[in-house]
């Protein structure tokens, strides 16, 4: 019903049916989610209109009358409520502005659920809260050597961890609720938290430079365009680099400064790898996969990028030489395996890892194979992200959150909005 490209960005949020069949509504978001639209086609794909654009959009629904849309959606101050929108012309135009129907506040609205006579509407609220924790990890063994600790506290997601060459420090982002995103600072144990890039504009610290004085940053700062920028520590500046990245998702630096790799878009219907010289300024497509192959991450000595390979349900482990190459799969288990980083010896690499329905810290062998669990984590409601191995090789800290959520009725009416 929808080709790729028109309208641009993923269509991948779940479609709804108008009342009456004619029509249905979906959701379609650009890469970074900075922009959010919903659309309206014909179930044979005629007549595609844009009816609403926003940042953050989340699952519309039709009102048993036909007469509004209503969806979940975050305002330009950051936070989120459940929106109006009043529809006419058989639910092909919008006959006025989305309006807030519920109070505004932090917790995400998602899945508008109406009743059999029309009068009622349940959804549910989101909020999910995100720390930086600390495995302590035997040096020899790559395996536990004591229980993980939580360096990070607050409301926000903290996200990200990467470290300085020397292992020291410990750059994360920060997204306080309601916030953008922004970068901050501390010491390999957790001391010392300082913000070190703060928004309006949206930050990514993506790595460190080599000499641990600088950090790869990835910012729309540049009127809402997204580019790669070296930000210097001491004295708080940026320098935008010489090269567009700004198709660019996850983007990595080498060990030696030189390259960037990174997953886009480009030249193709679904997601490959990428190769960016800094020295160059040249671009090179290292892979030309039909599925998703992303997520590039370096080995220490930087002739190998571990990679995302997507097949079916299922995301595995791959391999391939920086220069180009065929990747490799190093496992083929079921459930998803996330890479992040590569042990100080290149010998492991660190992903999260869902299996058994629940996230956890995995590693495997590169070169056995082998993989082992880190952390025990069995609830459903948590998810386990970015691990990233010190270079001293004696932790791994990783982004840990938790999702809450409630249920709320609107009673009385749809067409008329009350406070739930």
């Amino acid at each position: 019903m929808t080709t790729a490209g028109n309208p641009r960005g993923g269509h991948g949020a779940p479609p709804t049916w108008s009342p009456d069949g004619s029509r249905l509504y979906f959701v379609n978001s650009e890469p970074r989610l900075s922009q959010a639209e919903i659309w309206s086609v014909k179930p044979d794909g005629t007549d595609l209109v844009r009816l609403h654009a926003g940042t953050k959009v989340y699952e519309p629904r039709v009102s048993p009358d036909g007469k509004a849309l209503w969806f979940g959606a975050q305002n330009e101050q950051g936070s989120y409520a459940l929106y109006r929108l009043p529809l006419g012309d058989g639910g092909r135009t919008v006959t006025g502005p989305a309006e807030a129907a519920t109070a505004v506040r932090a917790e995400v609205p998602r899945s508008p659920s109406f009743s059999a006579d029309g009068r009622k509407l349940a959804w549910s609220e989101l909020t999910t809260t995100a720390s930086i924790w600390s495995l302590p990890l035997d040096a020899a063994t790559g395996l536990p050597s004591g229980p993980p600790a939580v360096l990070t506290a607050g409301d926000g997601r903290a996200t990200w961890p990467i470290f300085s060459p020397d292992g020291s420090t410990i750059a994360f982002g920060w997204i306080p609720p309601g916030g953008s995103n922004d970068v901050w600072l501390m010491d390999a144990d957790g001391g010392h938290q300082r913000p070190m890039i703060e928004g309006p504009a949206v930050e990514y610290g993506n790595d460190f430079y080599p000499d641990g004085k600088r950090i790869l940053c990835f910012s729309d700062r540049d009127g809402g365009k997204f580019n790669a920028y070296e930000f210097e520590i001491a004295t708080r500046t940026f320098r935008k680099l010489p090269i567009d990245l700004s198709d660019a998702i996850s983007i990595r630096l080498s060990p030696d400064g030189k390259r960037i790799a990174y997953h886009s878009k480009r030249d193709s219907i679904t997601i490959n790898t990428w190769m960016a010289d800094l020295t160059t300024q040249t671009q090179q497509k290292l892979t030309f996969d039909r599925e998703f192959i992303g997520y590039p991450c370096w080995s220490p000595d930087g002739k190998e990028l571990a990679l995302e390979v997507r097949r079916g349900d299922d995301i595995f482990i791959g391999v391939m030489p920086s220069a180009g190459g065929t990747p490799e799969l190093l496992n083929e288990k079921r459930g998803l395996s996330w890479a992040f980083s590569y042990s100080p010896d290149g010998r492991r690499i660190a992903f999260a890892g869902y299996r058994d329905d629940t996230w956890n810290l995995w590693w495997i062998d590169r070169r056995s194979r082998e993989e082992k669990r880190l952390t025990e984590n069995t609830r459903l409601d948590v998810y386990i992200r970015y691990p990233s191995w010190s270079p001293k090789g004696d932790r791994i800290v990783y982004e840990q959150a938790e999702t809450r959520g409630q249920v709320y009725l609107l009673d009385g009416g749809p067409a008329t909005p009350a406070s739930p």
